[in-house]
């Protein structure tokens, strides 16, 4: 009976919760910054512990701070009282060493001051009731309508306060000056913070003005950021231009008097290895304060400094970032950096836990994360090998697989030393995937860390166990469906269960084949699933010696299913709905029927085009008059005799896309006379900015939004073709209001490069906006040549089809023609898809 109470409230607890942990960071040069962020980040209804790590005490009272206080507690929204709090600090009210007492007695209950060093007992008391001093002495002439807070701020010796226990939430807020005698303390206190489950805000001060040099400033600064981005689930902003207009501290003044400047941190002059830090994760920082002189300044480094990347040979990235590398592919890591490559030194970046718990408000989240274990995941590197050549063996790399040489995640990074001097890359992220269909996706996972309530996780524009910092049991399933092809939404267990088909209960034989494992077999146990991996035990038919993998608590494992069962009791057997009833959909590449003879599809591939319920191809010419339009600039002028088109309606041909580089080879003239043709061959026209082009099918509708990303001489200024970027607005209005038209809709760009397999890193971008946005399906074309597929949150991106019929020579693989054939379940919009080739 207990365990039922505790499988409702956990389902309950997963449904209804809202939120998941994502520390908001935040740094600066001066502490009065933290002021401004934390007005911002807190709820003023709620109450906070301040940890504070620095060598000051910050304890000073601030005139009129009543008004302050009331002002901030009265506001209307968190941007009126940020809009307050900058004004404040923009006037001198607020200074570096008077931020706190405004934000007391709520949001900051309490104030716990951890001063440099280890002082002695005599010290600390001291140091109290200086604090104390400065925080109260004002009542006497000017009384505080909250009373007197000096019995509010408390200092602690790091070791007393690691034995504490801190009730409420809480705020941690670190003045690097505190760390110019020893460096290694800042890492002792990093460990203790971040393990905080309680931690709501984290902000940092750098205070320049207090350091001997800026080179101590830039050391400290680069040592922050480090310790920051080793954190996954976090929220950076960094201000570098931000200062004090009127800085009134102590330090200010004695450089006022001597007639200097205050010292800020100069980003401009940073050091190198302070700047392949900020290039390293300039994607994940946000600047808002002159943002266009930040950007200016990254591209500057970018052009003094250069870019290391990494490939991994014969694979490619994934749409997400991810190198997902079949197990059968592993292959060389390569470099590629500018200069000629003198040594490079090769890190692996592995969690410093195998659990975290993301819903600490959650406590019944403890019973299958752990008790005590961090909301903020972690990882730290580790040196594996160092190399004279920029590469690194896939015997080396392989052997850092959780499953050595066969499955697994690893996330790996470069310095590279060249004469120029020393440049990091990013951190690759490649994923080896063993076997097919679902138990490579499950495979790929192996050495995850275990995050409960991962679903609830939104980080960077992705969200769950796609933002790649862990798993949790059901969404470690979910996963793997949706790179698969099956689009289902982050879930607790009972959720999951909902969107499958029970096939069996324990105790009733349920026949299995290596087809269902492929496409997954889900055992569920109430309040716990995993997915079935292997049929071990009577073949044929599931028992208790089949393996399962799961994934709870720690990293994901394989065990027997007659150990699962004796920890969680019965099961029951699911797997995903029948896809029967498909619409079958035949997309085809580039078609140039300008200089076409005879039959141009062989009877195969035009069986399967008369055959499917819709065929699309890309319209790679324009159909017009050739003697009555214009063949104006150079270059290649595809325009083709309109009787041509009866190739296209002869097999079927139902929809065409006309957003390409050549629908203009005759000008404006041309392209109207292409339309008005297409318009009687009654073939549907997808590429205008006029609306999708549907198409209704089987009861569907079906929504097509094709549009050229490829610069184009003869565009000119007519605009009637969807042009990527100049109409990115029109084309999120279209993708916006599909739901009015069409049940689902399938994008098909023109992009790339021509004449390669590689997919550009614009188009993984495009792709990303595209899913993000609302399509269900992307085929692309132009490359001439095919490119990768995948399934990005569940949706198919086919980057390119190569040619369907191009009647040109080009390089290998370029006549290599081939129809993509989809199947798409009406019921669940679930995708598979095959390929039928012609060469």
């Amino acid at each position: 009976m207990e365990r039922v109470r505790l499988t409702i409230l956990f389902f309950l607890s997963l449904t209804f919760h809202s939120w998941a942990k994502v520390l908001p960071v935040y740094i600066e040069d001066s502490h009065a910054g933290s002021f401004e962020f934390l007005c911002k980040e807190l709820d003023f209804d709620e109450s906070y512990t301040l940890v504070l790590f620095d060598a000051h005490s910050d304890a000073s009272a601030v005139d009129a701070s009543d008004t302050i206080r009331k002002s901030l507690h009265k506001a209307r929204s968190s941007s009126a009282r940020v809009a307050s709090a900058r004004e404040w600090r923009e006037r001198g009210l607020i200074q570096p060493y008077s931020w706190i007492e405004p934000l007391m007695p709520k949001p900051i209950e309490r104030v716990l001051w951890v001063p440099s060093g280890d002082p002695s007992q005599e010290e600390i008391e001291k140091l109290e009731a200086e604090a104390r001093r400065h925080l109260d002495w004002k009542l006497e002439v000017a009384p505080r309508e909250a009373g007197r807070f000096g019995e509010r701020f408390q200092v602690v010796r790091f070791a007393d306060l690691k034995e504490m226990e801190i009730q409420g939430k809480l705020v941690v807020s670190v003045d690097m000056d505190s760390y110019t005698d020893c460096a290694r303390r800042f890492d002792a206190h990093w460990r203790w913070f971040i393990q905080q489950s309680k931690l709501e805000t984290l902000t940092f001060a750098i205070s320049r003005p207090w350091l001997k040099s800026d080179q101590q400033g830039f050391q400290l600064l680069e040592q922050c950021l480090r310790k920051v981005f080793s954190a996954r689930n976090i929220r950076v902003e960094y201000e570098p231009y931000r200062s004090d207009r009127f800085d009134r501290s102590e330090r200010a003044r004695e450089f006022i008097s001597r007639g200097e400047s205050v010292p800020r941190v100069s980003i401009s002059e940073a050091p190198p290895s302070l700047v392949q830090v900020l290039l390293r994760h300039s994607s994940k920082i946000m600047v808002t304060t002159r943002r266009d002189e930040w950007l200016d300044q990254l591209e500057s480094w970018q052009g003094i400094h250069g870019s290391v990347r990494m490939s991994v040979d014969g694979n490619e990235q994934s749409t997400d970032g991810v190198w997902r590398v079949p197990q059968e592919k592993l292959g060389t890591i390569r470099v590629h950096a500018e200069g000629v490559v003198e040594e490079v030194c090769w890190y692996v970046w592995e969690p410093t836990c195998t659990s975290y718990h993301v819903l600490p408000e959650l406590s019944l989240g403890k019973q299958f994360s752990g008790e005590d274990v961090s909301s903020y995941v972690t990882y730290e590197s580790r040196l594996i090998t160092r190399t004279e050549e920029g590469a690194l063996s896939k015997r080396i790399w392989g052997d850092e697989l959780p499953w050595k040489q066969t499955a697994g995640v690893l996330r790996i990074h470069a310095e590279v030393r060249t004469r120029d001097g020393v440049f990091e890359s990013e951190v690759m992220e490649i994923r080896v995937g063993y076997g097919g269909g679902i138990r490579a996706a499950l495979s790929e996972q192996m050495g995850s860390p275990y995050v409960f309530g991962i679903g609830k996780v939104h980080l960077h524009g992705e969200s769950g166990p796609e933002t790649r910092i862990g798993n949790d049991c059901a969404n470690f399933l979910v996963y793997a469906f949706r790179q698969n092809g099956v689009r289902i939404g982050w879930c607790n267990p009972r959720q999951l269960r909902s969107q499958l088909r029970l096939i069996s209960r324990m105790g009733r034989p349920t026949e299995i084949n290596p087809r269902m494992i492929d496409s997954g077999v889900v055992i569920d146990f109430d309040s716990h699933v995993g997915a079935l991996w292997a049929d071990e035990g009577v073949r044929g038919i599931l028992d208790p010696e089949d393996m399962v993998i799961h994934h709870l608590g720690g990293f994901p494992e394989i065990v027997k299913l007659r150990t699962l069962m004796g920890a969680h009791g019965g099961y029951r057997v699911y797997t995903l709905e029948a896809m029967d009833e498909c619409l079958q959909l035949c997309f085809g590449g580039d078609v140039n029927l300008d200089g076409s003879e005879g039959e141009i599809f062989s009877k195969k591939l035009a069986c399967k085009l008369k055959q499917s319920d819709l065929s699309v191809v890309n319209l790679e010419c324009v159909l017009a008059d050739y003697q009555e339009v214009s063949h104006e600039g150079g270059g290649f002028h595809y325009v083709a005799d309109p009787a041509s088109l009866k190739k296209l309606e002869n097999v079927g041909v139902d929809v065409v896309g006309i957003a390409n580089n050549h629908i203009y080879d005759s000008g404006s003239d041309g392209l109207t006379q292409c339309l008005g043709y297409l318009q009687k061959s009654g073939m549907h026209v997808a590429g205008t900015r006029d609306a999708l082009e549907v198409v209704h099918v089987k009861g569907m509708r079906i929504g097509f939004l094709a549009f050229n990303a490829v610069t184009s001489r003869r565009q000119a200024s007519d605009e009637r073709v969807l042009h990527y970027p100049r109409d990115a607005q029109r084309i999120s209005e279209l993708i916006d209001n599909r739901y009015e038209h069409c049940d689902m809709l399938i994008a098909l760009p023109h992009w790339g490069k021509e004449y390669t397999r590689e997919v550009t890193q614009d188009q993984r971008e495009v792709a990303k906006w595209l899913c993000r946005s609302g399509v269900d399906g992307i085929v692309g074309s132009h490359t001439h040549m095919r490119q990768m597929e995948e399934f990005y949150r569940g949706i198919p991106v086919i980057y390119s089809l190569g040619n369907l019929y191009f009647p040109n020579k080009g390089p290998k693989g370029f006549n290599d023609y081939a129809l993509l054939e989809m199947h798409i379940s009406p019921k669940s919009r679930r995708v598979s898809m095959c390929w039928q080739l012609e060469k």
